[in-house]
């Protein structure tokens, strides 16, 4: 019996060795995952500070930019600011209200299910929710740290939480919500997120439904009410 465990822990210590050095080498899978994780909020830290910042001081940056264009176009600037205002302050009202009721139900869920921190996490999951579907995986990760001493339910249970949680904001709360803010169709504000994603990743569907709604509102500002519209070529 001795024999065999010493053999058993001679050969575990030979392949973990190995195993843990490609790990903790600086062109391991553990190093490259956390570069990547942390490329990835390192990017979504930013976006969200240059949003917090645009919307505070969104009057200053806005005359700021407008003395670079020759004055004669000025006028006509500020009124495709004012559409692009609009745009994006329906959006931003739209996502503030979908983080609500992400950040709700997570916080509710895990409550519920006794996981430690489940406000803190709610809120981790809402206010990384403005980037479209990232909020649950984000607030996913230490749900499932915090439930793994609990046992294999409660872990199954807590992903359970965040998987309803993103279907019903992915699929439903969304487009109903952001087509009432931006007044755009459900169906072309999934599709405006879908395309975004697809092309430009976590950039695109974050500005895919501002820049959608954008065009519409330039559609109808500049385009239908022309000549060109009203009266042919």
């Amino acid at each position: 019996m001795t024999t065999t465990i010493q053999t058993y822990t001679q050969n575990l210590g030979d392949n973990l060795v190995p195993i843990l050095q490609r790990w903790l080498d600086p062109q391991g899978a553990l190093f490259t995952s956390i570069i990547t994780i942390g490329s990835v909020l390192g990017r979504v830290v930013i976006i969200l500070l240059l949003s917090v910042y645009l919307m505070l001081d969104y009057s200053r940056v806005n005359k700021a930019m407008l003395k670079m264009f020759p004055r004669p176009w000025q006028p006509r600037v500020l009124e495709f600011s004012d559409l692009a205002g609009t745009a994006i302050g329906g959006y931003v009202r739209g996502q503030l209200l979908i983080a609500l009721f992400v950040g709700s139900v997570v916080a509710l869920g895990l409550s519920l299910l006794g996981i430690p921190s489940a406000l803190a996490i709610g809120f981790l999951a809402g206010a990384f929710n403005i980037i479209p579907y990232l909020g649950p995986i984000i607030g996913a990760v230490p749900a499932v740290l915090l439930a793994i001493p609990m046992g294999l339910g409660k872990v199954v249970m807590a992903i359970a939480v965040f998987l309803i949680a993103n279907q019903v904001e992915g699929s439903f709360l969304s487009p109903m919500v952001l087509s009432k803010t931006t007044d755009l169709h459900p169906v072309t504000v999934l599709l405006s997120i879908l395309i975004g994603a697809s092309v430009l990743g976590f950039a695109g569907a974050l500005i895919a439904v501002p820049l959608v709604a954008l065009g519409k509102l330039a559609l109808e500002k500049y385009y239908y009410s022309s000549k060109i519209y009203t009266e042919g070529p």
